[in-house]
């Protein structure tokens, strides 16, 4: 163990086994401590005790590298450093816990957006089919396209909840297209 010192502030410098660190990448590790940062050296010089305090700095100074990667340690303690990230792990973890939650209900209102296409695709589909069906009787019967339409637009709009229904987005669009259905079904038949 080397203690260190760069403005005034005290970095303490040990060498320690990895063993039971998860995600190691090595077995061995560097660890530089002072009163507000812990940082983890993976790749080090082999008799890094010999080197001189300002040598042991620039260790500590080198930007890291794919080979080597300057982390915080995970560890318990009452250390600021360990203490704050464990604070921003745990935070970490809500955040995590509370996206799932969004991602869950988000899929779910997905899905239900889905059935209800579905079902409107459905609907209109049966509605095209009832209005064809509709304008062929009449037909055969011998009314004439003028009072089709007039008789169509009447039962559409008694089917959508009468005059009043008529300002209800969509409905006027409904009403547009169920006409259009009754007059190619009036002159396809």
């Amino acid at each position: 163990m080397r203690e260190v010192f760069r403005d005034g502030v005290r970095w303490v410098v040990h060498e320690a086994s990895t063993a039971l660190t998860p995600g190691a990448q090595k077995y061995r590790c560097l660890i530089f401590d002072s009163e507000g940062v812990v940082r983890r050296l993976w790749v080090f010089p082999e008799r890094w005790d010999d080197l001189a305090d300002i040598d042991i700095l620039r260790l500590l100074d080198a930007p890291p590298t794919p080979a080597q990667g300057i982390r915080a340690v995970r560890h318990s303690g009452s250390h600021p450093a360990v203490i704050a990230a464990i604070a921003a792990h745990v935070h970490a973890q809500e955040l995590v816990a509370e996206l799932m939650v969004v991602r869950d209900a988000n899929r779910a209102l997905i899905e239900e957006r889905r059935v209800l296409l579905d079902s409107c695709r459905r609907g209109r589909e049966e509605l095209q089919g009832a209005v064809q069906r509709y304008v062929k009787t009449l037909k055969r019967a011998g009314v004439p396209p003028e009072r089709v339409v007039a008789l169509l637009k009447s039962t559409i709009e008694d089917g959508l909840g009468g005059v009043a229904a008529r300002d209800v987005p969509g409905n006027e669009d409904l009403m547009d297209d169920g006409v259009r259905w009754g007059i190619e079904a009036y002159y396809a038949a």
